[in-house]
């Protein structure tokens, strides 16, 4: 599957996971992931997968999703313009569409994104097949070093969620941690903006 070839490629970036439970009140769930009982409870519906799969494939909502910059302390549109360029279906459970999502300073992202569903599962997988640069000025993330992915699936009558990232910055002084934790802070905005919606 196109979920077990982009997991067997090697994930030499920063990223991050979420993970999720059908129990609400599972004591210890609270105490070691949920910030020692101040953490956040998200509720799920049985649609869940046609749920996630409607948010994910409205690329041009992407558009106006808020971020929030550590460096400027503000709130910044994630993506201002989000167009949907082309579409191939893959194979009868796979769709993959190619993406021009425009991110302030970094220029306009050639995404493609590709979408799987099975019975068992749901995965979503985006990345960058340009250069992104600083506002025009130079390269801070080359083609193909930026990615993230979702994955829903059921276990038993449990629903997991997996969200995950990573962005390979160029190493340019005094900018590499910088660049790379906006990204990592983007496409934790990105996760969380698909996860609320559903």
């Amino acid at each position: 599957s196109f979920f077990e070839n982009e997991m067997e490629e090697e994930f030499h970036y920063s990223a991050y996971a979420a993970c999720f439970s059908k129990y609400r009140d599972d004591a210890a769930q609270w105490e070691r992931y949920g910030h020692f009982g101040r953490g956040v409870c998200i509720a799920f519906h049985e649609d869940l997968m046609q749920k996630m799969r409607s948010v994910l494939e409205d690329i041009p909502n992407y558009a106006g999703i808020q971020y929030w910059s550590e460096q400027h302390e503000r709130y910044w549109d994630l993506y201002s313009s989000a167009y949907i360029v082309g579409q191939e279906k893959i194979s009868d459970t796979a769709v993959k569409y190619n993406a021009d999502l425009y991110m302030s300073p970094f220029g306009t992202i050639h995404s493609p994104i590709l979408i799987e569903q099975t019975d068992d599962y749901l995965f979503y997988v985006s990345g960058n097949t340009n250069d992104l640069k600083f506002e025009g000025k130079f390269t801070c993330v080359k083609k193909n070093n930026m990615k993230s992915a979702i994955l829903l699936f059921r276990d038993g009558d449990n629903w997991i969620l997996y969200g995950l990232g990573g962005c390979k910055a160029m190493k340019v002084a005094m900018f590499q941690e910088r660049i790379e934790r906006s990204f990592i802070n983007r496409i934790k905005t990105f996760c969380n903006y698909v996860f609320t919606k559903i």
